[in-house]
Order: C-alpha cells, then sequence, then structure tokens
C-alpha cells in the first residue's frame, strides 16, 4: 500500500509539512511527529514521497500490566499486537513499530481491516479524527552512523473521541530517515 504518492505538502493539524532536500536535524523530525497525529503521513511528508507499509507480524493477545493505565483500562481485554515498518519507495526502514489496539473500542469494520489488511492503523483510525498523544520520546544516547542504527524512539497513544485505543512504541532508524550523504550529521 502506498501513501502520499502525490507531491504536495501534507497538513497535520495546523503545521504544513514540507520534506528537506537533506536530513541534517533529526530534531526537527521529532517536533514534527510530537505535532502530528499520523506519523505515516509525518513520514511521508518528511522523505517527500511514498511510504508503504510491511506487517512483521499481528496476533491476538491481552494487555500487559504495564498498558492497563496507557489504555485507561483496569479489567483485561483483548487487543491486537501489530509489529511493522515503514519503508521508502527504496524499500529503506524508516522505522520499526509495535502496537497494541483495543479493538472492543473500535468500529468493527475498522477492527476487521486491522486483522484483513496491510493498511497502517493511523490510516485506519483516519475516518474517526483520532488524536496521537506523544508519551515519551527517548533519543539514542550517540546515533550510529551504520544503516539500520536507531536515531530515536516514541511511544504515543491513539485515542479516538477521548477514549484510547492504541498505545504505539516506534523506533527511527538511520536507514531511511537520513539521507546516505548526510548520515555523518545526523
Amino acid at each position: 500500500m502506498l501513501i502520499n504518492d502525490s507531491s504536495a505538502p501534507v497538513s497535520a493539524e495546523h503545521v504544513v509539512l514540507t520534506a528537506p532536500a537533506a536530513f541534517p536535524d533529526y530534531e526537527r523530525l521529532i517536533r514534527l511527529l510530537r505535532d502530528s497525529d499520523s506519523a505515516t503521513r509525518t513520514l511521508a511528508a518528511w522523505i517527500g514521497g511514498p511510504v508503504s507499509l510491511d506487517v512483521v507480524d499481528r496476533h491476538d493477545d491481552r494487555l500487559l500490566p504495564t498498558e492497563f493505565a496507557d489504555l485507561d483500562l483496569w479489567r483485561p481485554e483483548p487487543v491486537q499486537r501489530r509489529t511493522i515498518r515503514l519503508l521508502d519507495k527504496r524499500k529503506r526502514v524508516l522505522s520499526e513499530a509495535t502496537a497494541a489496539v483495543a479493538l472492543g473500542r473500535l468500529p468493527y469494520c475498522i477492527a476487521r481491516a486491522l486483522r484483513d489488511s496491510d493498511t497502517p492503523l493511523g490510516l485506519l483510525l483516519a475516518s474517526l479524527h483520532p488524536k496521537r498523544n506523544t508519551l515519551s520520546v527517548v533519543r539514542a544516547p550517540a546515533p550510529g552512523n551504520q544503516q539500520g542504527s536507531p536515531l530515536f524512539d516514541i511511544t504515543a497513544r491513539l485515542d479516538v473521541g477521548g477514549l484510547p485505543v492504541a498505545v504505539v512504541s516506534e523506533r527511527y532508524l538511520l536507514e531511511g530517515c537520513c539521507d546516505e550523504r548526510e548520515a555523518s550529521a545526523c
């Protein structure tokens, strides 16, 4: 599935995102992701091209004790665990993510699409106008200059109508987020 295959900038709330020519400062990307309700759309705007989804794993599970508070749940509830990678058009990995999605809090058609399709979570939720709340950002102490080196991790919660529906842990990688010529500047 391709996302944002047009060259037009993507609007995220009150900010119009445009991709820079190179990636001299990943702090800017962190700020854009914090202010956005869609990591997928933000990455597409950042790189100035399409982003595709690779579903690594998807299975039904139960919440971990550490996830109850983030999802505002007080009893066990089924969730879908998703592990995905977002790729650029050259199939370089932009980010890797895992999500715990409370399927019972979503309309049936969206829960079914999560089980059956390779559409990113944020895009499936788009019609419900989700709000992405950044819970934490952890920067790599000294980002490496090798492909696949982590730049930073973000943990976010997705809310629909004020109700938490998913917790997502994302890792952004040097491989896709930095141009090879600029890797040492990141």
